[in-house]
């Protein structure tokens, strides 16, 4: 009886995170998203009642003073649009 070796062997154990990492995982999130922004040429979003409330929690406990969820969800949604910029180019032309 022959065993799989693919099936057998074990997960390589995952390094721990340590808390200076954290940091600088932390201080590059703020940096990236809850820097204070002043949006121009605004537009309406409508989002969820507790999608609002996640967002809003995170702006005003991480972020810094006078960051707004506007600001956040500015900042993320352009980081997304970046990052699928490519691939949206190329759905676009299927």
């Amino acid at each position: 009886m022959k065993i799989c070796l693919a099936t057998t062997r074990l997960q390589p154990r995952q390094q721990r995170v340590g808390k200076q990492q954290r940091k600088s995982d932390f201080a590059e999130f703020k940096a990236t998203f809850l820097t204070p922004a002043k949006l121009v040429n605004r537009h309406p979003v409508n989002i969820e009642d507790d999608i609002w409330e996640q967002l809003e929690r995170i702006a005003r406990i991480l972020g810094e003073r006078g960051t707004t969820v506007a600001s956040y969800i500015n900042a993320v949604l352009a980081d997304h649009l970046r990052a699928y910029s490519p691939d949206i180019e190329i759905w676009r032309k299927l």
